[in-house]
């Protein structure tokens, strides 16, 4: 039986830290280095202005990855690849399957994620979940997956966690990125209208989770949610 990956609450206040010790993220930065075709997305990355997961999210994704070792990962949201390639240097033998919706991104993430494509170790493809035919892609055909990790629009959260969770195999664990969205789902102190919806959605699948499954929260950056599928739930 797979090991079910147990994450307790707990707190940590970066700001406070990282005020009391400004050079403690260069020190790990330099002390962890990441794969130097990742440190090449993120710079790719700054300099155009395009989101991706930061080094203490990456790390949070390889510590519960190789604590869970699985087989086949399944990602919403590619981006240019960052956490794609974060996953694969992690796990050499674990199959992963990415999906990326916006037409330029995906075609950054492919050159960018050759290494990997290259080996058959990484699928990348441009779909949309919200696609009645999504299941039927080839390479979808998956009964399930032993890892699931969503950083997608922020606001359909609540209907991709229906759309994906008969897709993971019990004691599996599926990741949400942003969850916290710059304090905002906590303080409700959005900036504009925009937001406000995105936020509002957010908090009603904070509540969900929270009430109808095993959730973790871990409050790095934006805050990213753990679920940890048990084998006596169901797949509603």
């Amino acid at each position: 039986m797979k090991n079910t990956l147990k994450i307790e609450r707990y707190t940590v206040m970066t700001d406070t830290i990282e005020q009391a010790y400004p050079n403690q993220s260069a020190y790990l930065e330099a002390l962890f280095p990441e794969y130097q075709q990742i440190q090449q997305m993120r710079t790719y990355a700054q300099d155009h202005h395009i989101p991706v997961i930061t080094p203490e999210i990456a790390s949070a994704l390889r510590l519960i990855a190789q604590l869970t070792q699985p087989k086949k990962i399944l990602e919403l949201g590619t981006a240019i690849g960052v956490s794609t390639a974060t996953f694969a240097e992690a796990l050499p033998n674990t199959l992963i399957v990415s999906v990326e919706l916006n037409d330029q991104r995906f075609r950054l993430a492919n050159q960018f994620l050759q290494p990997w494509l290259l080996k058959e170790r990484v699928v990348l493809l441009q779909e949309d979940i919200r696609s009645a035919n999504f299941w039927t892609h080839p390479q979808l055909t998956e009964d399930s997956y032993d890892l699931i990790f969503v950083d997608a629009a922020k606001g359909q959260y609540l209907f991709l966690l229906e759309k994906l969770w008969a897709r993971l195999s019990v004691g599996g664990v599926m990741i949400f990125d942003d969850v916290l969205q710059h304090g905002w789902v906590a303080t409700l102190n959005y900036p504009n209208h925009r937001q406000k919806t995105a936020v509002m959605r957010l908090r009603q699948f904070m509540r969900h989770v929270t009430q109808n499954k095993n959730a973790h929260i871990l409050p790095i950056d934006d805050g990213l949610l753990v679920l940890v599928k048990e084998g006596k739930e169901s797949d509603e």
